[in-house]
């Protein structure tokens, strides 16, 4: 009885064990269609899983640890996504998933990496260091809305075609919009098309009436009628390319994420909204907090985001930290006298939670304190899983 890292040869029993497991939901799940770039028969993808075998040998837990580069402003980052977290329901509550991430931390510290995440609304992992954090608008458009805004001359001749990996052009320039978001999984354009097809979703590519090329979408159906991702050259468009693409598509309603780091494209975007909701993004655990949250820091500056000069210290479970702007960022572990102290569950919804004042300039009544945070994060809706 172990915890191991699987190897290529584990590769069909594995996905049997995860498939079972997650289809218990009586949803269908096949993670090797579903995500296929994270799942294949390989030495390389198979190590990125870890497994607790009873003492016949039989998986009964596991959890995959796949590893990115996460981008802040022009810093990169070792960022770990914890995924496919599974228990064979019979042997639940036997502590078997608790020794794998034991394992699994032991090992992310080793490999020197910044953070890892893991997706979805999982209280019961908080005992593992993970704490909700970063900020996710759900914006809804309502097909009926379209009749008003045509009288009010509002022009749908958008066009959208699905890309495939033989328009290399094109995702070349879809990959220039993506690589000027404030923060993102790194992604290559060998692998663009690999990210945009996880759970089923599909990339198109925008143009407008002349022909040109102004931007690109990701579609999803999977688990809702969503557009997970998009970036225009032109956000003020927005709206319209929304609503054309319904057209297109003969769509109901959808719902929209938007990045954050466009105010233009968000403020188009909740204008035209039904409505618009807030939440966190994701479960987050860093490892490595000091380079990581002064580039945050940074970025929320670069916003136009009010950013007071002078110093806090802050306690909590990442360690006493000095957090200092004059002018530029720093922050290192201290000994001074603590300013704040943050219990575990209140330090990553400060520093990360969602806020309306993250990319908005205020003024100094904000005070002090409340000026410094949230700082920016964010995981595009394509990449939670």
């Amino acid at each position: 009885m172990a915890v191991t890292r699987l190897h290529a040869e584990d590769y069909e029993e594995f996905l049997d064990f995860i498939d079972q497991v997650f289809s218990q939901d009586l949803i269908r799940v096949h993670f090797q269609e579903d995500m296929p770039l994270l799942f294949k028969p390989d030495e390389a993808h198979m190590q990125m899983q870890y497994a607790y075998r009873d003492e016949r040998g039989r998986i009964r837990a596991a959890i995959g640890v796949i590893p990115y580069t996460y981008r802040v402003g022009g810093e990169d980052f070792a960022a770990r996504t914890i995924t496919n977290v599974a228990t064979h329901y019979r042997y639940a509550g036997r502590g078997y998933m608790q020794q794998i991430f034991r394992q699994v931390f032991d090992d992310l510290r080793q490999e020197g990496a910044d953070f890892a995440v893991l997706h979805g609304n999982r209280e019961r992992y908080r005992h593992t260091g993970f704490e909700m954090a970063g900020s996710c608008d759900v914006a809804l458009f309502e097909a009926y809305n379209i009749p008003n805004r045509k009288k009010r001359g509002e022009r749908y001749d958008f066009t959208f075609r699905q890309l495939t990996d033989s328009d290399v052009e094109l995702i070349r320039r879809c990959l220039a919009l993506f690589d000027r978001e404030g923060q993102h999984y790194v992604r290559t354009e060998q692998n663009f098309l690999d990210f945009q097809r996880m759970w089923e979703g599909r990339a198109f590519a925008i143009f407008d009436q002349s022909g040109d090329f102004c931007g690109y979408l990701n579609f999803y159906t999977r688990f809702g009628t969503a557009i997970r991702e998009l970036l225009l050259t032109c956000p003020a468009q927005a709206a319209s390319v929304v609503y054309a693409f319904m057209l297109a598509q003969a769509l109901e309603e959808v719902a929209v994420y938007p990045s954050p780091f466009d105010p233009i494209l968000n403020r188009v975007i909740y204008e035209a909204a039904e409505y618009v909701t807030n939440g966190q993004t994701t479960r987050l655990n860093l490892l490595r907090p000091e380079r990581f949250l002064q580039a945050c820091l940074e970025l929320k500056h670069r916003s136009g985001a009010y950013m007071p000069q002078g110093k806090l210290v802050l306690e909590s479970v990442l360690g006493r930290l000095l957090i200092r702007n004059d002018g530029t960022f720093t922050v290192q572990k201290t000994e001074r006298p603590v300013d704040l102290t943050l219990a575990q569950d209140e330090v990553y919804g400060l520093l990360f939670g969602p806020s309306p004042r993250v990319f908005a300039p205020y003024s100094a009544q904000l005070g002090a304190l409340g000026a410094w945070f949230p700082l920016p994060f964010y995981i595009h809706f394509t990449d939670l899983y």
